[in-house]
């Protein structure tokens, strides 16, 4: 999903709450979850 993308799913949020570490299962999904949907997250505010 692009920032561009979540960006349009989350405009009238007021507020994101984000849990990390959920998965329990391999490094390359929590890594694209925990690590780069953060990274895209803060993306939409800026």
């Amino acid at each position: 999903m692009s920032v561009d993308t979540l960006a349009a799913a989350f405009v009238n949020a007021d507020l994101i709450v984000f849990s990390a570490g959920t998965n329990g299962g391999k490094i390359e999904v929590t890594k694209s979850i925990d690590g780069d949907g953060v990274t895209k997250m803060i993306g939409t505010v800026e």
